[in-house]
C-alpha cells in the first residue's frame, strides 16, 4: 500500500472520535449485520475529445452476458459475480448471500455469535463521546458522508439507515456534515443548487448537476444533503434490475466518487462550501474509487492535503468486481479512463475472478474489484458490526 500522509497528532483524537462514532452506527440500524487535466477544478482527468459528444458506454459489472442478454433503459443487464441471482439490496446482508464458496449457501447458524461485550467500544483516553451537549470547537470536523442511498430519499437496505442517522447524531454534537448520493429520481424538497461540474470519463464529457436540502437536525444544527444528478442514475433501480446490474455500473459509481469529492469544494452550502479541511466517510464498494481519486488526483494536485478518507464497510458480501477487459470484444481499460492522469495504484484494485466465474476457456478472470481498493486506499478502515 503506498503511504499516505499521516494523520497529524493534534487531530488524532478527532479521527479516532469519528471511528468511534461510526462504530456506533451498528445501534442506529436494524441491518447492521447484514476534474482540465492540469487543475483539480472544473472538468477532470483528460480534456474530453468532445464535450458534446455523450457515446454510450457498455461495461459489464459481472459474468459476460451473450446475444439475447436482457437491457433497461438502453444499458445491458448482466449476471453479478457467482450467477446467483440477488435482491434488490446491495447494502444489508437480508438473506445471507455472500460471495466464494459458500455463496448463497449461508444459513443462519454459519454466522458467528458475538458477545455484548465485543459490541462495545473499547475505551480510550484519547476518544471522546458526549452523551449530551457539543464538542469543544477544536474538536469539530467537517464531515462527508458518501453513500450511493441515504434514508428516506433512496434505500435498499441498512447502509441508508446507517448513513442518514449517523449525520443526524454528528451533527447534534457539533460537526457539520454533509451527505452525497446519487439522484434517482426528484425527491420533494430537494432544490437544484445551480452548480454544475464536467467530468472527463473515457474520452467524453459528463456532466452533473449539484441538488441540496438541509435537514434541521435541532437549535443551529443540521445536515446538508447532496445529490448528484445525472442521466445515468434516473432509472427504475438503483444497482439493476430483476437480479440483475447495470451493464455500465463502473462507469455510474466512479463519475459519483468525482462528484463527491467535488462537492466540498464547489457546493456553497448555507452561502459557504465545506472547503478542503475535511473528513469523507466512504460506504461500502459504490465508494470504493474515493479514496482512490483523492489521492491519486486532487492529493496530487495539493488539493485535500489535509483531508482524510475513512472507509466503512457496511457488507462484505458484495465487493464491487468489473471484468478488465469488460467484455471480449472490448480493449482492456486503465484508471486513466477514468479521467486520471495515469494507472497508479491500479494494484490495489487488481483481482482475478475464480475459474468457475470466467466467461470462457481463454478468460484470464483479470477484473478490479472496488471494497479491496477501498480498504487498501483508505486511511482508516471501519466497519459497522464486529463480524
Amino acid at each position: 500500500m503506498a503511504s499516505h500522509p499521516t494523520l497529524r497528532s493534534g487531530k488524532a483524537s478527532r479521527y479516532l472520535h469519528l471511528a468511534a462514532l461510526v462504530v456506533f452506527s451498528i445501534s442506529l440500524s436494524d441491518a447492521a449485520i447484514t476534474l482540465q487535466a492540469s487543475s483539480p477544478r472544473g472538468s477532470m482527468g483528460r480534456a474530453p475529445s468532445a464535450i458534446s459528444q455523450r457515446r454510450p458506454l457498455r461495461l459489464r459489472g459481472g459474468a459476460e452476458g451473450h446475444q439475447g442478454t436482457p437491457v433497461a433503459d438502453g444499458v445491458p443487464l448482466v449476471k453479478p459475480l457467482g450467477g446467483f441471482t440477488r435482491t434488490d439490496s446491495y447494502s444489508a446482508l437480508n438473506e445471507n448471500v455472500l460471495t466464494g464458496d459458500k455463496a448463497g449457501k449461508v444459513t443462519s447458524s454459519d454466522l458467528p455469535i458475538v458477545s455484548e461485550d465485543k459490541l462495545k467500544v473499547k475505551s480510550d483516553p484519547d476518544v471522546v463521546i458526549p452523551e449530551k451537549g457539543q464538542l469543544p470547537e477544536g474538536e469539530r470536523l467537517n464531515i462527508v458522508i458518501v453513500s450511493s442511498e441515504i434514508s428516506p430519499y433512496s434505500k435498499s437496505g441498512g447502509l441508508a439507515d446507517v448513513a442518514d442517522k449517523l449525520g443526524v447524531a454528528m451533527s447534534r454534537i457539533g460537526h457539520r456534515v454533509m451527505t452525497v448520493a446519487p439522484m434517482y429520481k426528484n425527491y420533494p424538497g430537494v432544490e437544484p443548487t445551480g452548480v454544475k461540474r464536467t467530468f472527463g470519463l473515457w474520452d467524453c464529457g459528463h456532466t452533473v448537476e449539484y441538488c441540496h436540502e438541509y435537514e434541521e437536525t435541532g437549535p443551529e444544527k443540521g445536515v446538508d444533503h447532496i445529490f448528484v444528478k445525472h442521466p445515468c442514475f434516473e432509472r427504475k433501480g438503483m444497482y439493476g434490475e430483476g437480479g440483475m446490474d447495470y451493464g455500465d455500473n463502473l462507469f455510474r459509481f466512479a463519475l459519483f466518487a468525482w462528484a463527491a469529492l467535488e462537492a466540498p469544494l464547489v457546493v456553497p452550502c448555507g452561502g459557504v462550501p465545506y472547503g478542503e479541511d475535511v473528513v469523507f466517510l466512504a460506504n461500502d464498494w459504490q465508494a470504493g474509487f474515493v479514496p482512490l481519486i483523492l489521492t491519486s488526483h486532487y492529493r496530487r494536485y495539493k488539493v485535500y492535503s489535509k483531508a482524510r478518507c475513512v472507509f466503512d464497510i457496511h457488507n462484505m458480501g458484495y465487493q464491487g468486481p468489473f471484468p478488465n477487459p469488460p467484455f471480449s470484444e472490448a480493449p482492456p481499460f486503465s484508471f486513466c479512463d477514468f479521467g486520471l492522469r495515469d494507472n497508479a495504484y491500479y494494484d490495489k484494485y487488481f483481482w482475478v475472478y475464480p475459474e468457475q466465474d470466467r466467461a470462457h476457456a481463454l478468460d484470464k478472470g483479470e477484473s478490479v474489484k472496488l471494497l479491496k481498493g477501498g480498504i487498501e486506499m483508505a486511511d482508516r478502515v471501519v466497519t459497522v458490526a464486529p463480524s
